[in-house]
């Protein structure tokens, strides 16, 4: 017994050990901290709200991104979780990914990319129960690349390019640089009452022409002034979510330029998307009180 039982431990840590890229490790809503997940089948994944990662937390490639068992939540994100937490509509979410870089070793590797955020609501009002590869979900959150705003260095290796002399600040840099790996943003206020699943995204175009998707479920009980049976918002199944035309993208072109909005579906018209520094902070000092 022992024998066997050392072997798994060396095997878990060996699997842990293999994380290239990252994890989310902690979110929080209703100002109180949650646990996330690993990237293996631990005990402690069944206590999370966030689904699994896959071994090697390895990233969507362009090539599947119309497999919804994919990327709608990772590669070993599309079974569920028994585990549901409760927020409100109009509240802020704030998730943590655990990476592999940075002075730490815990932050999230790659710079050049952006951030999104969706929503779907679960069949039969049960994330627990729910295959994400029939989610059908609608955007509310998305920072990508500002021209107007210097690039930021910091911490990180190797310039995040984009546009000429990799002049301006991509989202994914601003939420390592800036913001310590976490990632802002708000649940919309006007959304009816029900189980969803908050998908949190990076993509990044380090790699010429093949973006790579990472996202990440967590599976949320939204409770809402909303009277029930309003209706969602506009949905777009998850096997659609991205075109070939929103793969094509050159970020080492001196006359690069990145259209958010040509990624993705249209930001729900409810989405605040005012995440950031700030929301955590408010987060925060709301907490405190």
């Amino acid at each position: 017994m022992f024998f066997k039982s050392s072997t798994i431990a060396v095997v878990a840590s060996m699997i842990a050990g293999a994380a290239a890229h990252g994890t989310v490790d902690v979110f929080s809503a209703n100002y109180q901290d949650y646990q996330g997940a690993d990237n293996w089948a631990s005990a402690a994944n069944a206590n999370s709200a966030v689904r699994q990662f896959p071994a090697n937390t390895g990233y969507v490639a362009g090539g599947d991104i119309y497999n919804p068992s994919l990327i709608s939540c990772g590669m070993a994100g599309h079974a569920p979780t028994p585990t549901v937490v409760t927020t409100q509509a109009g509240s802020y979410v704030n998730v943590h990914w655990k990476g592999s870089s940075g002075p730490d070793g815990n932050s999230w590797p790659h710079p050049e990319g952006a951030v999104f955020g969706y929503m779907a609501p679960c069949d039969n009002n049960d994330c627990t129960t729910f295959d994400s590869a029939n989610a059908n979900f609608f955007k509310i959150f998305q920072d990508g690349h500002d021209m107007t705003v210097p690039n930021e260095q910091g911490w990180i290796d190797h310039m995040p390019y984009g546009g000429a002399n990799g002049a301006g600040l991509w989202g994914a840099t601003k939420s390592m640089v800036d913001e310590g790996s976490w990632i802002v943003m708000q649940i919309p206020g006007d959304i009816p009452a029900a189980q969803y699943l908050l998908r949190v995204e990076h993509v990044s175009y380090h790699e010429i022409n093949a973006p790579q998707h990472y996202p990440a479920c967590i599976q949320l009980d939204i409770t809402s002034t909303t009277p029930n049976g309003s209706p969602f918002p506009a949905l777009t199944p998850a096997g659609q979510l991205y075109s070939p035309e929103s793969e094509i993208i050159d970020i080492y072109q001196p006359d690069f330029q990145y259209d958010i909005n040509k990624v993705g579906p249209v930001l729900y018209a409810g989405a605040s998307n005012n995440g950031g520094t700030n929301a955590r902070r408010r987060h925060h000092a709301e907490a405190s009180h």
